[in-house]
C-alpha cells in the first residue's frame, strides 16, 4: 500500500535577525556580575596553557567572559575561545568518552549484521535472532528495528522515502532512535516518553520563569512556555535528560539554528535544573541531543567536565541508507549511535534518581552559581517576545 501525503507541512525557517542581537551595556554588566559571583577556586585551567614562570595563567572561564564581552552575539561569530590542537584535545578528552561502549550482545550481533549484503539479507538475519522477549528487550529492539527499516527497501516500485513529512520521517525512518528507550522497563528505574509533535520543555519553562515574583505594585508576569523540541526524553518525576530536533531536508540555516542555538539552550536548561537540585552531580550528568537533517543524524552530548564550563560534543553526521545495496553498512552505525544515546540518557537518569538530595533551607538570598545561566537569560534577550519561539 502506498502512503500518500495529503497535506504538505509548511516549513517555518527561523528569522536570522532574531539572533543577531547586540549585547547592551546592561547585558555586559549582568555578565560581569555573574562572572564575579563564581568561585575562582573552581576555575578550569588547561594543562596545555600553563604559562611560563612569573606569568599569570588564564582559565577557560576567563577566556569565555573575555570573548562574551568583546564579541557581539551574532550568527557570523566563528572565533574560537581557545586555539591550538592541544587545548582543543584537552577539552574534548576531559571526563568520559563521547562514544561510550554498548551492550556486548548488541555489539556481537552488529558485527554479524555487517556480513550481510542487502536489505533482504539483513531482514532474514534479524528474523532468526534467538532471544527471550522478556529478558532481552534490547535484542527485541535490534531485531524489530532492522526488520522495520529493511522493509522500506523491499517494496516493489517504492516511492522516495526521503520525501516523507517530518513527523512521518521520525516515525518510519528514525523511529528506532526513540523506540530503544522502551527497553529500559527491565531495570524499572526509567520511564521514558518520546513526546513527539513539538514537546515544550519543563526545564526550559522553569529557567524562563525563574525571575517571576510577587509584587505589591506591578502585576505578576504570566508564566511563559518552555522552548519546544520535536522530542523530549523524560524519566520518572519529569526528569528531562535529552531532546531531538528533526528537519525534513538538509537545510543549512535550520541546521545552524537548531543545532547551535535552539538545542544547546534547551539542553542547558535541562542540565541546570538537574544540577540545581543536586550540585554534587555537577560533573557527572550528561544531556543527550539528536539533530536530524534530511537523511543525516548527529548525536550531541552536553556536560560540565570541569569548573563552570558547559561543553557540547558532537558526532560527525551519519547517513541514512538510500538503497538496498548500502542498507547494511549504513544502518549498522545508526543502530550503534542509538545504543550510545540510550547509554548517555540512562546513565544520567540513574545517577540523578539514585543520589541523595540533601536537605537545605530555602532562602531569598542569591546563592553561588553551580552553573552560570546561558546568555539568552539576560534581561534584554529574555524580555524579547521572540526569544522563546
Amino acid at each position: 500500500m502506498k502512503i500518500t501525503q495529503h497535506q504538505q507541512k509548511r516549513v517555518k525557517h527561523p528569522n536570522p535577525h532574531l539572533y543577531k542581537t547586540k549585547l547592551t551595556s546592561n547585558d555586559k554588566t549582568e555578565l560581569k556580575a555573574i562572572f564575579e559571583n563564581l568561585d575562582s577556586k573552581n576555575f578550569w585551567y588547561l594543562k596545555s596553557t600553563i604559562p611560563e614562570q612569573n606569568q599569570k595563567a588564564k582559565s577557560v572561564e576567563e577566556r569565555m567572559i573575555d570573548f562574551a564581552l568583546n564579541i557581539q552575539l551574532s550568527l557570523n561569530n566563528n572565533l574560537p575561545v581557545v586555539s591550538g590542537l592541544l587545548q582543543r584535545k584537552e577539552i574534548e578528552d576531559a571526563g568520559c568518552k563521547l562514544l561510550r561502549p554498548v551492550d556486548i550482545s548488541l555489539n556481537r550481533l552488529l558485527s554479524e549484521l555487517y556480513k550481510q549484503k542487502t536489505a533482504k539479507e539483513a531482514y532474514q538475519f534479524a528474523r532468526n535472532f534467538e532471544f527471550d522477549p522478556e529478558d532481552d528487550p534490547l535484542l527485541v529492539w535490534l531485531s524489530s528495528s532492522i526488520q522495520d527499516t529493511a522493509l522500506l527497501y523491499l517494496k516493489k516500485n517504492n516511492f522516495n522515502i526521503q520525501n516523507y513529512l517530518e513527523s512521518d520521517k521520525l516515525y518510519y525512518l528514525w523511529g528506532f532512535s526513540n523506540k530503544i528507550f522502551d527497553t529500559t522497563y527491565k531495570i524499572n528505574v526509567l520511564d521514558y516518553d518520546a513526546c513527539s509533535k513539538e514537546k515544550s520543555s519543563t526545564a526550559s519553562a522553569f529557567a524562563t520563569n525563574q525571575k517571576r515574583e510577587l509584587s505589591a505594585v506591578d502585576p505578576v508576569e504570566n508564566s511563559k512556555m518552555g522552548r519546544r523540541t520535536d522530542t523530549a526524553y523524560i524519566g520518572g518525576n519529569d526528569v528531562e535528560v535529552g531532546c531531538l530536533e528533526i528537519g525534513k531536508t538538509n537545510h543549512q540555516t535550520k541546521e545552524f539554528m537548531d543545532g547551535s542555538i535552539k538545542m544547546p539552550i534547551a539542553m542547558k536548561d535541562m542540565l541546570m535544573k538537574l544540577v540545581e537540585q543536586n550540585s554534587s552531580l555537577v560533573n557527572q550528568l550528561h544531556i543527550l541531543g539528536y539533530l536530524i537533517m534530511g537523511k543525516k543524524i548527529s548525536l550531541m552530548d552536553m556536560d560540565i567536565p570541569k569548573g563552570y564550563v558547559t561543553r557540547i560534543r558532537r558526532t560527525k553526521q551519519v547517513l541514512y541508507p538510500d538503497s538496498s545495496d548500502n542498507f547494511v553498512v549504513r544502518i549498522g552505525p545508526l543502530l550503534e549511535l542509538a545504543a550510545i544515546g540510550k547509554e548517555i540518557a540512562e546513565d544520567t537518569y540513574k545517577k540523578f534518581s539514585n543520589n541523595v538530595i540533601p536537605l537545605s533551607a530555602a532562602t531569598d538570598e542569591p546563592e553561588e552559581y553551580v552553573i552560570p545561566p546561558h546568555v539568552s537569560g539576560l534581561s534584554s534577550l529574555a524580555s524579547s517576545p521572540s526569544s522563546h519561539h
